[in-house]
């Protein structure tokens, strides 16, 4: 038969053991959830430049002139005040590697193609910008997603 001594050992014990499971899963619940707030708007930034990196948005074309487009749509356009071209391809993915239209008046129309891939996180899908061709010629990025092309 068991003393009073003992079973209070063996309650000790018993609780030492649920006070240790207990804090093992109060630590593994109480990880830091991702940050899910609005990943926001990207922008892809296209300044054209003549031979002297002079701006020809605004200038030989004008910005009511300006038009993206692909296959029945049209891609909303933005201007800076530098005159680059300002244009979201966080719903563009569908049309990956395509080619878009871009007219820049009534005479003038050249090629953009986008490679665009989507980057998964805990809390959302995004698209990221790959790389950019102007014409057929790969452009690279001076910074971020700002490309400069010479035309």
């Amino acid at each position: 038969m068991r003393t009073s001594n003992e079973s209070l050992k063996t309650w000790h014990k018993t609780g030492i053991v649920f006070l240790a499971l207990l804090s093992i899963f109060a630590l593994s619940c109480s990880k830091q959830s991702p940050d899910c707030g609005d990943p926001g708007t990207t922008f892809c930034q296209v300044f054209l430049a003549d031979q002297n990196n002079h701006r020809l948005i605004g200038t030989t074309y004008p910005f009511d002139s300006l038009q993206l487009h692909i296959t029945g749509k049209d891609i909303p356009l933005e201007f800076d005040n530098q005159g680059s071209i300002l244009f979201s391809f966080s719903n563009l993915a569908p049309y990956n590697e395509s080619n878009y239209l871009l007219y820049l008046n009534k005479d003038d129309t050249d090629t953009l193609r986008l490679y665009i891939s989507t980057v998964t996180n805990a809390c959302w899908s995004t698209q990221s910008l790959d790389s950019l061709f102007y014409n057929r010629q790969r452009v690279i990025p001076v910074a971020g997603y700002r490309f400069v092309v010479i035309k």
